[in-house]
């Protein structure tokens, strides 16, 4: 599975974020040239009216749908519908789980997820590192993270056209960057498209690695801990 970027924007429309309604999949792919293939298995973080999630489904992927509020059964029914989608031909492609990432464990196997989505999510979490060693758990080494949210330096704030954030300040382009890089995810991709950022990150893995709250008592120098992340993350 290969990613590279191709294209310039995700919507015509300039603002729409990339994570945000119908056709975000195919978006994606769109973006990086890949394609979620049958006997994957997927995870949507904020998975919200399950859209993404029935997307994958509909590929013969299985896809885990999480979010904080009560996903149900129900509201898939009404996301296959509003597309003439059979409900019954995916159930089996997907499972839902009502959890708040910040604290709650995924309940899902260790390197168990070949992609990852987490869109318009990050930013509302109060615990966004507890979300990421979570998924990266359960990643596989190479695995993929696809991440958008809403830049801050853009539409920060609390009016009906602005976007809060819980932690703006570590949403800022080289803060997120280094907080990837420190839980050692490679940078395979970066987009800006209207007012939102798009990310695609691999996973590395490696029992050697340094944890990244040890670094600060160690001598340690940067390039040894993390340069080889910069052409990993690109293959």
């Amino acid at each position: 599975m290969k990613l590279e970027l191709t294209a310039d924007s995700a919507y015509e429309t300039e603002g729409t974020g990339i994570g945000a309604g119908e056709g975000a999949l195919e978006w994606y792919e769109k973006l990086c040239s890949y394609k979620i293939e049958a006997g994957m298995r997927c995870l949507d973080i904020g998975c919200g009216t399950c859209t993404l999630a029935r997307d994958i489904a509909r590929r013969g992927a299985f896809c885990y749908g999480v979010d904080i509020v009560k996903t149900s059964i129900d509201v898939f029914s009404t996301a296959c519908s509003a597309v003439g989608v059979d409900r019954e031909e995916l159930t089996e492609f997907v499972s839902f789980m009502r959890r708040d990432v910040s604290h709650d464990p995924l309940l899902i196997k260790e390197n168990e997820i070949d992609v990852a989505f987490c869109t318009e999510t990050i930013e509302h979490l109060s615990n966004p590192y507890y979300m990421v060693v979570n998924v990266k758990n359960a990643l596989k080494h190479g695995g993929y993270f696809c991440i958008a949210y809403p830049r801050p330096e853009d539409n920060l704030g609390y009016a009906c056209d602005e976007h809060a954030h819980v932690y703006p300040g570590f949403l800022v382009r080289d803060s997120f960057e280094r907080f990837m890089k420190q839980l050692y995810f490679g940078l395979h991709a970066y987009q800006v498209n209207g007012s939102s950022a798009w990310y695609v990150y691999r996973n590395y893995k490696s029992g050697e690695l340094v944890d990244p709250f040890k670094v600060i008592s160690g001598n340690y120098d940067e390039d040894r801990l993390y340069g080889f992340l910069k052409d990993w993350g690109k293959g």
